[in-house]
């Protein structure tokens, strides 16, 4: 199912550029399972299996996700930054 997602495509394309490649691939798959909070319950290693990205390439995007501020931890959760994408209202 897709969703409508808002995003802030100043912020969004400074992420992008960051990324590159496979990590995008990560990103996108965050924004697909991510619910309607913007929260995103899975580890990495669930992110590998499902994905079939390396673990390397998975924790360099999480890491590159939360430094650009589009991902925040939040204890064993994830949370994609809602000023950047949400679902549309």
């Amino acid at each position: 199912m897709k969703k409508e997602l808002y995003i802030n495509t100043n912020e969004f394309i400074t992420v992008l550029e960051r990324l590159g490649g496979k990590k995008i691939k990560v990103m996108t798959y965050l924004i697909k399972i991510m619910d309607d909070e913007n929260k995103i319950d899975i580890t990495q290693d669930e992110v590998v299996e499902q994905t079939g990205i390396s673990k390397s390439i998975v924790n360099g995007a999480f890491k590159t996700l939360v430094s650009k501020g589009l991902l925040r931890k939040e204890k064993r959760k994830y949370l994609i930054n809602s000023e950047i994408i949400k679902p549309n209202e």
